[in-house]
């Protein structure tokens, strides 16, 4: 946006504030109004963004002095206090600052430069989930076919045959070892299978489940499972094993996602009964339970520092959470269908999320989890999303039950 162009749109904001001020005394009743605003102004490297959420609010005196078509903003980080004419009522509205950056310093190769490369055709339901090795070199989906397919990450052709290890039912969710060695789906079939990612060989079997299992997390040592079920448990198990280690109870609805914190100590749960649920892992005892979600919640995952937690919610709303006091710090709109897929990348600056409204939206940390992106044009929705850890590969599923790869350009 061109200089002129903000200050011609400063001056008409500030117009409109003026003959607003002088004709509409602010009313007990239009206290009661909830309006929101956002305004912002560049000046050299700093960005502001006032924020004000009633009426009464709305009032600020924005003044700047203008030179070269330059902006000053004449207030430090503060609160600014005042008395709306024939009101008794003192208000206060805070000012805050934070560092703008440059646009190509927010987008990584992941979201920024990314293009189509390949087309992965083969499964002959919906794909539920996708899953990278941590080297990046193979890739796994899993669907409603009940079939488990392995792909060269890089050629896209698939590895072998598709191989049935045993489900009974659709095959809803799937991860590979921290070592890459092993591969963990669970399914409609009530079980969850460990599996050699080489020989195909089921070594494990895990049974206890009484309802649908929808989602299994590898802890970051490997040493650990972490299933979620229709049961509405969370249960831990012994990886090399197979024996169950706890069985997490609390929720009262379908269990629809399971994380496991960076330092493996705790494990976030998400359920249709609208919470998130962070657990320690070596007690089974549950820490934190977070509420605010007015719907099943569909997604969620740690930040890389696992200071934060962003959940996903049929609600459409994007929440980000304090995962030491579990206090909500951040709601995200934007998307108008419920969320499916959520992911940091590798660094934690950046938040992808995937919605039943055909987008998927960036969000960047720096600037308190603004939308700085919408990527667009997907045929159907996007159930599965993964990044690699170089973040220079992106692979997500959509409904026409195939798997696109992006790959830096």
């Amino acid at each position: 946006m061109k200089p002129m162009q903000v200050k011609t749109q400063y001056w008409a904001l500030i117009t409109s504030l003026f003959f607003w001020y002088k004709s509409s005394p602010l009313t007990e009743q239009n206290r009661k109004t909830h309006v929101s605003h956002d305004f912002t102004s560049h000046y050299e490297k700093s960005f502001m963004s006032t924020r004000f959420t009633d009426l009464c609010k709305r009032l600020l005196n924005l003044v700047f002095f203008l030179s070269f078509f330059r902006y000053k903003e004449i207030w430090n980080d503060g609160v600014l206090t005042f008395c709306s004419p024939g009101s008794r009522t003192t208000k206060s509205i805070q000012i805050k600052k934070v560092p703008l950056q440059p646009m190509a310093d927010l987008v990584t190769p992941s979201f920024g430069k990314l293009v189509a490369s390949k087309t992965l055709d083969g499964h002959t339901g919906f794909i539920w989930d996708v899953a990278l090795s941590g080297n990046s070199q193979i890739l796994a989906s899993v669907s409603n076919d009940m079939m488990i397919r392995l792909w060269n990450a890089n050629t896209g052709l698939q590895r072998g045959a598709a191989k049935d290890n045993g489900h009974s039912n659709w095959v809803r969710s799937v991860r590979f070892s921290p070592t890459g060695r092993f591969l963990a789906t669970a399914s409609d079939d009530m079980t969850i299978r460990i599996s050699d990612v080489n020989t195909g060989f089921t070594y494990r079997m895990l049974q206890g489940h009484t309802g649908k299992v929808r989602a299994v997390a590898f802890s970051p040592d490997g040493k650990t499972l972490a299933s979620a079920s229709d049961d509405f448990t969370v249960r831990l198990w012994n990886a090399s094993s197979g024996s169950l280690l706890k069985n997490l109870n609390g929720h009262s609805g379908w269990v629809r996602a399971v994380a496991f914190s960076p330092d493996g100590r705790t494990v976030a749960s998400t359920s249709d009964d609208n919470t998130i649920r962070i657990w320690d892992t070596t007690t089974g005892n549950e820490i934190h339970q977070l509420s605010g979600h007015q719907s099943s919640i569909r997604a969620v995952c740690f930040s890389p520092n696992g200071k934060l937690l962003a959940s996903g919610s049929q609600d459409k709303d994007l929440r980000i959470w304090d995962t030491s006091s579990g206090a909500m710090l951040n709601v995200l709109r934007g998307h108008s269908g419920p969320l499916r897929v959520i992911t940091f990348c590798t660094d934690g600056s950046l938040l992808a999320s995937a919605a039943d409204d055909l987008t998927i939206r960036v969000w960047a940390a720096s600037l308190e989890f603004a939308c700085v992106r919408v990527l667009t044009g997907y045929s159907g929705w996007v159930r599965a999303m993964t990044l690699s850890c170089d973040e220079k590969m992106a692979v997500y599923t959509s409904d026409d039950m195939t798997i696109k790869v992006w790959n830096s350009a």
